[in-house]
């Protein structure tokens, strides 16, 4: 058959939260649960344990911003925390870091 292609189509797509240049950025401004939560992207999906407890360690560190503390809360909450499947646990956890990172590079008044 022309044109059949006998490779499996990809399921899954690439993880944005993974990329080269995310890692090689300057952190010199960071802030301790930033650091914390930074740990976990290159973390195995299937190791939740240490997904979640780096995880609540920048909880833990979080101090007075409750909205990086809920947003982290939500990540390792019951009804999205599988330990052998922690992906979205995982991606949760990264997205509250670059929204982090973006309160950092927002023109200050």
């Amino acid at each position: 058959m022309a044109g059949f292609s006998h490779k499996r189509p990809s399921t899954t797509s690439p993880n944005p939260f993974k990329a080269a240049e995310l890692q090689a950025r300057d952190k010199s401004e960071w802030t301790q649960p930033m650091h914390a939560l930074d740990s976990i992207r290159l973390v195995h999906t299937n190791c939740g344990g240490q997904i979640r407890q780096r995880i609540m360690e920048a909880m833990r560190l979080c101090g007075e911003n409750t909205q990086l503390q809920g947003m982290l809360g939500r990540a390792v909450a019951p009804a999205v925390y599988t330990t052998n499947a922690a992906s979205i646990t995982q991606t949760y956890a990264l997205q509250a870091l670059e929204r982090e990172v973006g309160k950092l590079r927002a023109p200050r008044s």
